[in-house]
């Protein structure tokens, strides 16, 4: 499985985490990183035992999330879900986490629910108040 560092690839994802709830949620299964990650893996070409327990500690470590630590809805509470996606591409594509483009996936995210709660990313601010990548 290859994901692709667009806006338009990372709205797909984020309504897949959504869909991905829901199919869980009625099949009275946790929605938790390992079996969102287990879902996912199983429909691309899946990797059997180790490989699929290396990808879940890796998403799992670089997302600071426990395996089993059930995740609240998408569209309330998205930081979990940005930091989970992110850890999931990091690891999939075989690349940094500082590689992912962290601005698309936020994008994304106001794309794909609009009336959601927004992205609460803190940014770095000068003393004056304006941000840092705003000319002065």
């Amino acid at each position: 499985m290859n994901l692709d560092n667009t806006p338009s690839a990372m709205v797909q994802l984020w309504l897949r985490l959504e869909r991905t709830a829901e199919e869980l949620l009625t099949a009275h299964r946790r929605f938790c990183p390992r079996n969102v990650i287990r879902l996912w893996l199983s429909r691309g070409a899946s990797p059997r035992g180790n490989e699929f327990e290396r990808i879940c500690r890796e998403v799992c470590r670089r997302a600071e999330l426990e395996g089993y630590e059930e995740l609240p809805p998408v569209r309330h509470f998205p930081r979990k879900h940005r930091e989970l996606l992110r850890a999931f591409i990091a690891a999939v594509n075989g690349i940094g986490m500082r590689q992912v483009n962290t601005g698309a996936l936020d994008t994304a995210f106001t794309q794909a629910f609009p009336h959601a709660t927004p992205l609460n990313i803190q940014k770095r601010k000068r003393e004056d108040g304006n941000d840092y990548r705003k000319a002065s």
